[in-house]
């Protein structure tokens, strides 16, 4: 497993140096000595990602995954849950946004992060909370103290910049390199023919037009809303039916029965009412 594998290889290449710098740390200026173990950080751009990712983690490995979003009241956090939070588990999957103001509140350090993953860390430009997170506390963390960093995106590429500098953006960006697959042996493979399976099925019947769709183009073929209900239901008779089309003009008359509720009723209208939602209509052919 991927996580796996960079948490034993990150925990190898730094025991180290935590061992050197153990008895440093407190005497670092404005920081209080770290009481935390460090974790696995996943960071993503939306919630949904944080949900599938945090997830598809806990599924397919041994770790112990939390998931930290903004409708946890997070804000509200004090240093204490934080801590309970952070060694409660070894992967913390989060939105950006989450870890950056942890970070500022002095809540979180970037020395107690083990692995820094960014999800589409194509986004790490300008204001992105990905990019404030490697300037404001990163690059101001001593390098034996920093977190592993690694980016995982689909397109490093930028539209207002060329590849090359696109590419070179990133890599100072995170700190980090580039690495990517080398596809040149399947591109340069003859393509595979794609085998074409043909499904037979009976054509729709002809309906015909449902009374209630008659009844309204003989009244009222003359307004704009009826006439573009007229024009569409064809292609909804063939595709849904009689059913369908009356659905559909039970939709146009529920819309048509609110706007003209809201201003007062012309003339031709007051003389003939048009029954209530309630009632059907003829040839209406609604469920209960």
């Amino acid at each position: 497993m991927l996580i796996q594998w960079f948490a034993q290889r990150a925990t190898s290449m730094k025991t180290a140096a935590t061992a050197i710098t153990a008895g440093k740390e407190s005497s670092q200026i404005g920081l209080a000595p770290r009481r935390r173990q460090k974790v696995r950080v996943f960071l993503n751009n939306t919630v949904a990602l944080a949900h599938q990712q945090a997830r598809v983690i806990a599924e397919n490995s041994s770790q112990k995954v939390k998931e930290l979003v903004g409708s946890m009241s997070i804000d509200e956090w004090d240093e204490a849950r934080w801590t309970a939070e952070w060694e409660g588990a070894s992967v913390l999957v989060m939105i950006h946004q989450v870890l950056l103001n942890a970070l500022r509140a002095g809540l979180v350090r970037i020395s107690d992060i083990d692995l820094l993953v960014f999800d589409e860390c194509h986004h790490a430009r300008r204001h992105h909370p990905y990019s404030m997170i490697m300037r404001e506390f990163y690059d101001h963390c001593p390098p034996h103290d920093r977190p592993h960093i690694f980016g995982m995106t689909a397109s490093p590429l930028n539209s207002h910049q060329t590849a090359s500098d696109s590419a070179m953006h990133l890599r100072a960006m995170l700190d980090s390199s580039i690495c990517t697959v080398d596809l040149t042996a399947s591109l340069d493979a003859p393509p595979s023919q794609p085998q074409s399976i043909c499904y037979e099925y009976m054509l729709p019947p002809d309906y015909a037009a449902t009374p209630l769709t008659l009844a309204l183009s003989a009244q009222c073929g003359g307004s704009s809303a009826i006439a573009a209900g007229l024009k569409a239901a064809p292609a909804i008779l063939s595709l849904l039916g009689p059913f369908g089309v009356d659905q559909m003009w039970h939709h146009y008359i529920h819309q048509w029965h609110r706007k003209t509720r809201q201003r007062p009723a012309p003339p031709m209208l007051a003389a003939h009412k048009l029954p209530p939602l309630s009632s059907p209509l003829p040839g209406h052919h609604l469920a209960d």
